[in-house]
């Protein structure tokens, strides 16, 4: 019967999901926790909880930007939503740092640009920091000249993480 298969259908996928829920929190030494969001995110999305699912693949995009399944993220939130993927400033300096962190300076860079404008002094003067570290570490003097000008404009405001003299 229809019902029945229904049923067993629903029950099979919400085992699914707990498994993935499970093993998203107790595995993350071992498995790709981005695999497991990608398939987590996918099963509540089949099992009709796109709220659910657009979390899971939000949570991908905020806390790992620099996986290389990112971009598949962001293109199945979009597709989820029927939006474009926005992000406040704090999330974006925050995907900018740990893009930064993992090598991927382009990125960094590009995520400060859409990052818009720094809501406050002590912001301005992260994203300046952040951008005259991630081009020095980028090929060619040009780029080291202006990570330089960067990094001396975030001195002449103080340090990055506070008031002057911290």
């Amino acid at each position: 019967d229809l019902t029945t298969a229904r049923h067993a259908a629903a029950r099979r996928l919400d085992a699914a999901v707990a498994a993935l829920e499970a093993a998203e929190r107790t595995a993350a030494a071992t498995v790709d926790t981005v695999a497991v969001r990608m398939q987590l995110a996918e099963a509540q999305a089949r099992g009709g909880d796109r709220e659910a699912a657009a979390t899971t693949l939000r949570r991908v995009l905020l806390r790992r930007p620099e996986h290389p399944a990112a971009t598949a993220a962001a293109h199945a939130l979009a597709d989820l939503t029927g939006a474009a993927v926005t992000f406040t400033f704090p999330e974006r300096l925050a995907r900018a740092e740990r893009l930064h962190r993992y090598r991927r300076h382009r990125a960094a860079l590009r995520e400060l640009g859409l990052a818009g404008d720094a809501p406050d002094p002590q912001a301005a003067r992260r994203v300046l920091h952040l951008r005259g570290m991630a081009l020095n570490r980028m090929p060619g003097r040009a780029n080291y000249l202006a990570g330089a000008g960067a990094l001396c404009a975030a001195a002449a405001r103080g340090t990055a993480g506070g008031a002057p003299g911290e």
